[in-house]
């Protein structure tokens, strides 16, 4: 609709410049002056007044017509950036948000790790520790029953040693002094020597 009026006053314009040139020619003393005719003085009146109706059209198109569409254009090329600025507000404000989450996820990432590894740590010192217990249980029981044997052994051996002994002293006394004595006099005898030796 604008295109089309902007055309028509156009249009107005032309046919309003061709009238005047042919009212410029029809003029008297126009034929006196053949060369240019707007160097004449006697015609400056009325290129004066087309000039501002001229002016005062095209002055009219501007504002009404051409200005508006260039203000348009000029809003809608603002209201874009303006739309482009705040999409990319919208991209940082998301992408600062993803960057927060994601340093979130990685700490309670690494506290649930350091849980863990306490967790693992624990396990394995209590692990370790009833290992441990068991194995000196073990010992405990190994070293006790090996005393228990060697007490027995001990025991055993210091009795027959005795035993020995006892026969021995039964034959010194019979040899040495002719004296036949009976086991427990011997056994008794034996029994001062061993303590005598601490034994």
């Amino acid at each position: 609709m604008s295109r089309e009026r902007m055309a028509r006053a156009g249009c107005a314009v032309a046919a309003l410049l061709v009238s005047s040139t042919a009212a410029l020619a029809e003029t008297p003393g126009a034929a006196e002056h053949q060369g240019l005719p707007q160097l004449d003085t006697s015609l400056f009146p009325p290129q004066l007044v087309w000039l501002a109706i001229c002016f005062i059209v095209l002055y009219r198109l501007m504002t009404k017509r051409a200005l508006p569409l260039v203000a348009e254009v000029l809003e809608q090329r603002r209201s874009r950036i303006g739309a482009d600025l705040d999409k990319a507000t919208t991209a940082r404000d998301e992408s600062q948000a993803i960057v927060a989450h994601y340093e979130q996820a990685l700490a309670a990432a690494r506290s649930d790790a350091q849980t863990v590894i306490g967790t693992a740590v624990t396990a394995t010192a209590a692990t370790n520790a009833q290992r441990l217990a068991t194995v000196v249980d073990e010992i405990n029981a190994k070293t006790k029953g090996a005393e228990s044997t060697i007490r027995a052994a001990h025991d055993q051996a210091v009795t027959e040693i005795r035993s020995v002994a006892v026969g021995i002293a039964r034959d010194a006394t019979a040899r040495l002094a002719g004296l036949d004595i009976d086991d427990a006099t011997a056994d008794q005898a034996v029994a001062v020597a061993l303590q005598e030796h601490g034994r």
